[in-house]
């Protein structure tokens, strides 16, 4: 088990606070990360631990990361790049991400993104994420390809300028648990499978999801196969629950085998 502060504290014990009180990232978090070995432990002890400019936080091996109650990663710039994940085998435990304005111009870019770098990426949990005042997704799983079996447990997600959950791509075996998204720049909860990836999304499951005051839809299945919506309730009362056949010029797959296995919805409709 690796401390972030004490490391931190012990190798560069002038430099590690800001005027603030907020442990600067500026590089340090990311050796760390990558010179401790596969499967280690990290702390983030409670604290704000703050990045300024462009750069995020890479988790390129295998790891567990640990944030404790209090421990925030905070951004103050547009382009950042937040918190990615290129390994196989990561936990992201309690991970709380403060993306910095709730009016950031739109990129690309997401609080939490899980991505595969040229090789099969599988064994994903993100465990109770807070994310808010992101440019971006609220978290972003797939855009790149072979993605699996990713758990997204109880995440709660305000103030993106893109989608709160969004999945696409070459990505299958995925849960979603208990989402809830608030005030997104785009849906709520996304399914979108592109034409361009070798396969659509696979086997996805999102049980008792809420999508409140999404700027365009609450819950949108675009392609894909064997999606369920599972639970006690769906409520995207905001927006509705839509499963498109043809997303026209996004160029999709169509939508196979979607069951709304759900004992209530609470929305402003479903269309299809």
């Amino acid at each position: 088990t690796y401390s972030v502060l004490e490391v931190l504290t012990s190798i560069e014990s002038a430099d590690v606070r800001s005027g603030t009180g907020a442990v600067e990232l500026n590089g340090k978090i990311q050796k760390l990360l990558d010179s401790v070995p596969d499967g280690s432990r990290i702390v983030f002890d409670t604290g704000v631990y703050l990045s300024s400019g462009a750069v995020g936080l890479v988790v390129g091996k295998p790891l567990f990361l640990d944030f404790q109650r209090g421990a925030i990663l905070k951004f103050d710039h547009n382009e950042a790049k937040y918190l990615q994940t290129w390994s196989s085998d990561v936990t992201l435990m309690h991970p709380q991400i403060d993306g910095g304005s709730s009016s950031w111009t739109r990129t690309n870019n997401a609080g939490i993104r899980v991505r595969s770098n040229g090789v099969p990426v599988s064994n994903i949990e993100i465990i109770r994420p807070r994310i808010k005042d992101v440019a971006g997704a609220g978290i972003l799983v797939g855009w790149s390809e072979n993605i699996s079996d990713v758990t997204i447990d109880n995440p709660v997600v305000r103030n993106t300028q893109a989608d709160g959950v969004s999945v696409a791509y070459d990505t299958s075996d995925v849960s979603i648990i208990s989402p809830r998204c608030y005030n997104t720049g785009d849906d709520g909860i996304s399914i979108v499978s592109y034409i361009s990836a070798a396969n659509p999304v696979r086997r996805v499951m999102i049980a008792d999801a809420l999508c409140v005051d999404s700027r365009t839809r609450g819950l949108t299945i675009i392609g894909g196969e064997d999606i369920r919506l599972t639970g006690k309730s769906i409520n995207a009362s905001s927006q509705g629950v839509l499963i498109i056949q043809d997303a026209g010029q996004y160029n999709t797959y169509a939508p196979k085998r979607i069951k709304l296995d759900v004992e209530a919805f609470n929305s402003a409709g479903i269309g299809v």
